[in-house]
């Protein structure tokens, strides 16, 4: 983890173990826009980011420009 505090993009296995979900959990969200990159065949992740959307700074495409009140409120 070292390396990842220094700001080197974690692997989807890294992130997955962080965020504690199954990497195809993790590969589903970023699809869906909430976090990450894909790089050629892989995706890659920055912990700050994840840090975002833990913390609930960050919503998926399809719900941007809505706040956050907003999407919340969609999800009842």
């Amino acid at each position: 983890m070292e390396n990842i505090a220094m700001g080197r993009p974690m692997t989807a296995k890294e992130a997955a173990a962080y965020l504690r979900v199954h990497e195809l959990t993790l590969i589903k969200m970023a699809r869906q826009g909430h976090f990450g990159r894909k790089m050629g065949k892989s995706w890659r992740f920055r912990l700050s980011d994840l840090d975002r959307y833990l913390a609930g700074d960050i919503v998926s495409d399809s719900n941007r420009g809505a706040s956050n009140e907003q999407v919340q409120a969609g999800n009842r």
